[in-house]
């Protein structure tokens, strides 16, 4: 499979690294790519409603932590099986490529 180098792929090979909520995946990007990758938090909720519509990430609704009001419901992003095959795949192409030589 070939990968493509695209929000989506961040997330799915992020959420290798750990479930979290939308935030939390995005500022867990934004932190390892040195701010390099930035994301708009509403492009990435409809990705994440497609992620999971798709069989991808399961999301659980939990009460949310930190600077939200209490009780307000957050939803923790997980990879399914299906998920995380994929996001394994993309880790692999994106590894491949950034590990060639350069262009001359």
């Amino acid at each position: 499979m070939i990968a493509t180098i695209n929000s989506r792929t961040a997330v799915l090979v992020e959420l290798l690294r750990g479930p979290g909520t939308l935030v939390e995946l995005v500022s867990r990007i934004e932190a390892r790519s040195q701010r390099q990758a930035l994301l708009s938090s509403n492009w990435a909720y409809s990705m994440m409603k497609e992620l999971v519509d798709g069989g991808f990430v399961s999301a659980d609704t939990a009460p949310a932590r930190g600077r939200r009001r209490p009780g307000a419901p957050a939803n923790t992003y997980t990879l399914t099986p299906k998920g995380r095959q994929l996001a394994r795949e993309q880790q692999r192409g994106l590894c491949a490529f950034f590990s060639m030589p350069e262009a001359e």
